[in-house]
């Protein structure tokens, strides 16, 4: 008898939760802007909720592309809440600043005014020259690079990072989420540093490539398709070693995930 009990309860709560998710209405809106840019230069995305996607071309100019999604109890909510969440854009010659201003949460008060199941977030599409310096960040929300060469700083916290094809020195570190990098060249001395503590770390290199590195994880194994002159005790779990005599500088580290280095 409790047992069935216990099932009805949880059936009504799904219900609950189900009719609850169906009344929710969502808006979007998109906004797009054209920067004039000089290779080079330095970009910075700041996000709260959302993915990044950036992709290198070859123009002289920063395109942006700013998908905001909104859900609230009510439309006339959601549209509100819609107009609250804005995306600052500062400019100057050699660098562009972007950030994601989400409405203040204050506990309760956010609950009052927008419904307990409010939510924002933004998708940014943005392309822009290949030889930019870079500064991405999201809380929750992958990030995606391609074609950048640069100093590059990738940090998201619940998502997967993925760079295709970049150059220089590298930072790319999130919590929950894999991380699988594509380098078309390694700086002579940079430094490509690869971090996460929930996900695999997968990283491609050039072939030939010269490098030193250290990996190192908790629970997983370490794999390498080049041939590594090891230095000092080494295991499945932690390495340090050169290859090709060194070269630029390898840091890669997870908790719960293996590491791959290949060559491509």
């Amino acid at each position: 008898m409790k047992n069935l009990t216990r099932f009805i309860k949880l059936v009504l709560i799904a219900l609950i939760c189900s009719v609850t998710f169906l009344q929710a209405k969502t808006v979007d809106e998109v906004v797009k802007k054209e920067m004039d840019f000089k290779s080079g230069g330095k970009i910075v995305v700041k996000n709260f909720n959302g993915k990044i996607i950036v992709t290198g071309w070859d123009k002289p100019v920063v395109m942006l592309e700013a998908e905001k999604h909104v859900r609230a109890g009510d439309v006339e909510k959601a549209e509100t809440l819609l107009k609250k969440l804005k995306i600052d854009i500062e400019e100057s010659h050699d660098e562009i600043y972007i950030r994601t201003r989400s409405p203040h949460r204050n506990g309760d008060f956010w609950s009052r005014l927008f419904g307990k199941n409010a939510s924002t977030s933004v998708d940014y599409i943005i392309s822009l020259p290949r030889e930019c310096n870079l500064r991405l960040e999201s809380t929750n929300g992958a990030i995606e690079v391609r074609d950048v060469t640069g100093a590059l700083l990738i940090e998201t916290t619940n998502g997967k990072i993925r760079a295709y094809q970049v150059g220089g020195d590298v930072q790319a570190g999130t919590t929950n989420g894999s991380i699988r990098a594509e380098v078309a060249e390694l700086p002579p001395d940079g430094d490509l540093d690869f971090s996460t503590t929930n996900g695999s770390i997968k990283l491609y290199l050039p072939q030939k490539s010269g490098f030193t590195v250290r990996a190192k994880t908790t629970n997983g194994s370490i794999r390498s398709d080049f041939p590594l002159n090891i230095r000092g005790k080494h295991n499945r779990k932690r390495v340090e070693g050169t290859v090709n005599n060194g070269g630029a500088h390898l840091y890669l580290e997870t908790t719960n995930g293996s590491i791959s280095i290949y060559e491509q």
